[in-house]
Parts: structure tokens; sequence; C-alpha cells
């Protein structure tokens, strides 16, 4: 078994991490993309300057699963998910705002 590191939140480590996976040449199975940011107290931003929830909930995994493509046609049955919270359904998108800068220091309702 091998572990690796990941920060979805800091865009030049996922390149790394699909190119470490991509130099083993080994078939991707699965690729789960799974949301992990809630509802910061505060606004606070990604490495590459995106909010923080946006950067390493979507943005993340965005940029990453093109990067790992290429690793599964070679395995048997593979799959992407991609999961989010059960407020995508009730959730908004402000699009004039999508970096959160407006509500700076308000938590989300």
């Amino acid at each position: 078994m091998t572990v690796r590191h990941i920060d979805l939140a800091h865009l030049s480590s996922v390149k790394e991490f699909a190119e470490g996976l991509i130099a083993d040449g080994r078939p991707l199975d699965l690729l789960l993309n799974n949301a992990g940011v809630m509802s910061p107290p505060v606004r606070r931003e990604t490495v590459d300057g995106f909010e923080l929830q946006l950067g390493s909930n979507y943005l993340g995994p965005f940029a990453l699963t093109p990067r790992l493509l290429p690793l599964l046609p070679a395995a048997t049955e593979p799959r992407v998910v991609t999961m989010s919270s059960g407020m995508a359904a009730r959730g908004t998108i402000d699009f004039d705002d999508l970096q959160w800068q407006r509500m700076e220091n308000q938590a989300p309702a």
C-alpha cells in the first residue's frame, strides 16, 4: 500500500500528485472526488488565491480529474465519482461573487 499526500486547495500539489501517479503507470480503478471543506467561520483563501471552499471542494477536483484520465482506460471497470453534501440541493451560486469577497467576514447561512 502506498500513501500519497495531496492538498486540493493547492493546484501545484494537485499537479505533483497526478504526475506521480502517471509516472507509476498503474491503472486507476476509481477516482472518488469528495468535498471536504464546509462553511469556514471567516473567509480564507487557498495558496492560489481562491476562496477556500471553492478552491478545495471544486477547483482542486476539477483540476485533478482530467490529469488522471489517462490512467483510467487500462482499468477493468474504471469509475470517476464526484460527491457533494446535501447542501448542494439547497444552496445557490452567486456567479457575481464566486470568490465570496462581499461576504468576507461573515459565516455562510
